[in-house]
């Protein structure tokens, strides 16, 4: 999102990737912490910012904050083509999968990344930026 007065949702659809449903989806969850906008004139979405804490994403999202744990644990084994998590004496594996991380964990398995991604999906995502900066 850069400041445009108008979000397509078919454009950022084709940038991210995401079907129009969960682009809508995506879009509605994003509205509700005030990063988007959606004028009812116009009817389209729009890029805005409210004042908002960093500090509070850890609170709204525990899966976050049980990520930054077993990243900092270091918990995280980064692999080639298979990553892993030990997490509550499991270790948990994780493949790329059509740009998804997937995960053996039960959250996983029941949700399929539909309520976002587990926690140690998270936590290998913050090894791989680390990996990255690193480089």
């Amino acid at each position: 999102l850069a400041w445009q007065d108008q979000l397509s949702p078919p454009s950022l659809s084709d940038t991210t990737g995401l079907p129009p449903d969960r682009l809508e989806q995506a879009l509605a969850i994003v509205a509700t912490e005030g990063l988007v906008g959606f004028d009812l004139s116009a009817g389209a979405y729009f890029h805005r910012v409210l004042p908002f804490r960093l500090d509070r994403m850890e609170r709204l999202n525990p899966r976050l904050k049980s990520a930054r744990k077993l990243f900092a644990a270091g918990a995280v084994t980064l692999g080639d083509e298979v990553s892993t998590v030990a997490s509550d004496g499991v270790v948990h594996e994780l493949r790329i999968k059509a740009g998804q991380l997937t995960c053996t964990c039960p959250w996983y398995a029941k949700h399929k990344g539909a309520r976002g991604p587990c926690k140690h999906a998270l936590a290998v995502e913050l090894a791989m930026e680390a990996a990255h900066d690193r480089e």
